[in-house]
């Protein structure tokens, strides 16, 4: 998706959360009108499409960001500390493979002589998430988007615990009972988060932190 600019990467975020909204409320909506017999099935099931939006909806948003602003055409002294480190590291990853000198006389020179050219950033794969979005996970994705991780820390445990674990339970084909209002306390807690992401996503695009 090529996003230049922020008025369509604001298109972008919005059309992503609200397809996202609209069946997160039908999920819920599923498991409160679910007869006694089924309810225990819907619950599981819903809490593993729960982490399914979790984890697309994270990423996606992400990744929306981290295109729009390699397509901003910034230099390497423009970016701030964690897209430059972002294009740093994907600069390095040859070094890495690297057997022979002439790679990393390369990056040397590269460091002395074209920081102030267009930087070179990729969006394509940049947000790992290894289908475990944990908490762990999330810090480091905001901390390569430059986005203030503290509210996000207060809610670890919800996300590890109460997601989580229990969606790696019933993926791997485990009995796990959730309670109804377990379920709609995580459900209402898990779409604030991913509300609050995306308005922060689109805050730090907005006031463009991405620039030191």
């Amino acid at each position: 998706m090529k996003l230049r600019s922020l008025s369509e990467l604001e298109l972008a975020v919005d059309r992503e959360t609200a397809w996202r909204k609209r069946e997160l409320v039908t999920i819920l909506f599923h498991a409160r009108e679910s007869r006694a017999t089924k309810a225990p099935t819907a619950l599981r099931a819903g809490v593993a499409l729960l982490y399914a939006h979790w984890e697309g909806w994270i990423k996606n948003i992400a990744t929306y960001y981290l295109d729009y602003v390699a397509r901003q055409r910034l230099t390497y002294e423009q970016l701030s500390t964690p897209f430059f480190a972002l294009a740093l590291k994907q600069r390095m990853t040859k070094l890495s493979e690297a057997t022979t000198a002439n790679p990393h006389i390369e990056f040397a020179e590269f460091l002395r002589n074209e920081l102030s050219n267009p930087a070179y950033l990729n969006s394509k794969g940049a947000v790992i998430t290894a289908a475990n979005l944990s908490s762990s996970v999330l810090r480091d994705i905001l901390a390569k988007l430059g986005i203030d991780q503290h509210p996000y820390e207060l809610q670890a445990n919800l996300i590890d615990q109460g997601l989580l674990f229990r969606r790696n339970n019933i993926a791997h084909g485990e009995f796990l009972e959730v309670s109804m209002s377990d379920f709609e306390v995580l459900h209402s807690e898990i779409t604030e988060l991913l509300i609050m992401f995306a308005a922060d996503t689109l805050n730090c695009a907005a006031t463009r932190d991405y620039r030191i």
